[in-house]
Order: structure tokens, then C-alpha cells, then sequence
């Protein structure tokens, strides 16, 4: 029984990085107000000004693991590669969407 094989489950830091990256994507009807006003706009900005501080700090830690996981080219870090360069793409996107909307 080989219980070394890799863990086919989505890491951690992608999944936040995707979640902290949705209110950044969604910057220009938050600017414009075009999101209903009330408890979902307070909502939605809160999240918003959150994510712009914790989305950055994310594509650091990301880029981190991206490097480690390349440098030891592991073969059975490739399904763990995968998955942190997509959030580090997605934070990275959300992140230039911010600065498209300024």
C-alpha cells in the first residue's frame, strides 16, 4: 500500500485567494452602485476593502509555494503547482482588475 501519493484535494491558500479575490473582480459595481444598497453593500464593501489588503499578501504566500514546489520539481507536487499558480493568477488578475477600475 503506498500512502505517498498526493493529496487530489484543492489546497487551502487557493481556494481563499479565490475567495478573497471575487469582491476585487466585482470593484466597478461596488465604485459605480450598482450593487443594491442596504446590508448587501455593506457587505459586499466590507469584503472589498478586506480582500485589497489580504489579496496581495496571498499572491506573496502563493508565489512562495509556486517557487519551492518548481525548484524541487517533485513529481508529486505538480497537482499542488497546479492548483497555487492558479491562485496566484487569480489574485494577480483580481488585483489588476482593481487597478483598471481606479
Amino acid at each position: 500500500m503506498n500512502n505517498n501519493r498526493a493529496d487530489p484535494a484543492v489546497p487551502f491558500l487557493p481556494r481563499l485567494a479565490l475567495i478573497m479575490s471575487v469582491p476585487l473582480y466585482f470593484g466597478y459595481l461596488i465604485k459605480h452602485g450598482l450593487v443594491p444598497e442596504g446590508a448587501v453593500f455593506a457587505f459586499a464593501y466590507s469584503w472589498a476593502v478586506i480582500s485589497v489588503v489580504i489579496v496581495p499578501v496571498l499572491c506573496v504566500v502563493e508565489g512562495w509555494y509556486v517557487a519551492l514546489i518548481w525548484i524541487a520539481a517533485r513529481p508529486e507536487g505538480s497537482h499542488a503547482l497546479r492548483w497555487h499558480a492558479t491562485g496566484l493568477g487569480i489574485g494577480i488578475g483580481a488585483l489588476l482588475a482593481v487597478l483598471v477600475v481606479r
